[in-house]
């Protein structure tokens, strides 16, 4: 409804974002075909618009978790790469932390622990307001603390990721977190 909305007015950013948000609820369902097509029609909205970097970065990382889920791995990662490089300052639209922790766990999926370790711990560290974001970034640490062989400091960050994800009634961030932490 809300990309149809969006779509009768002339605000090309607002209906970005409800493309964006479609994509993310249509990834969340594994429907990635409808996930690619609302990662590009948000990117070709906002294409020639004078943005700042950061604008963008919510459909190229929907865009890179689709290639991801497909296996395209290096491919996701560097679409990951691309949206970060541009932009260094939290950004309002789409957290940057999230972005990260997404990198995060492309490069564990590569089998590249130390460069997913040292991700993680940039994720961190990085400031944002968005809740669900530090969900992300800690699910990511713990995950990548398991995978260099800190098991117990991973099963406390990854609790934390599911305490949180329970407190913020994140159903779909508990399903994650409750993997992650059982070892999947």
């Amino acid at each position: 409804e809300s990309v149809a909305l969006a779509g009768r007015g002339r605000a090309p950013l607002v209906a970005a974002l409800a493309h964006v948000a479609a994509g993310y609820a249509q990834l969340d369902l594994d429907d990635l075909d409808a996930a690619e097509h609302a990662a590009e029609q948000a990117t070709a909205l906002l294409a020639g618009l004078d943005l700042e970097p950061s604008a963008v970065l919510g459909a190229r990382v929907l865009l890179a978790q689709v290639l991801r889920r497909r296996g395209r791995l290096e491919e996701a990662l560097s679409h990951l790469d691309a949206a970060l490089d541009n932009t260094s300052a939290p950004a309002l639209l789409f957290p940057r932390r999230q972005a990260l922790a997404h990198r995060a766990g492309t490069l564990l999926d590569l089998g590249r622990v130390e460069e997913a370790l040292a991700t993680a711990r940039e994720a961190m560290a990085s400031s944002s307001e968005d809740a669900r974001s530090r969900v992300l970034a800690l699910r990511a640490y713990g995950a990548a603390l398991r995978a260099a062989g800190s098991g117990e400091r991973a099963v406390e960050v990854l609790q934390e990721a599911l305490d949180l994800a329970r407190t913020l009634g994140q159903p779909s961030e508990v399903v994650l977190s409750e993997r992650v932490l059982a070892g999947g």
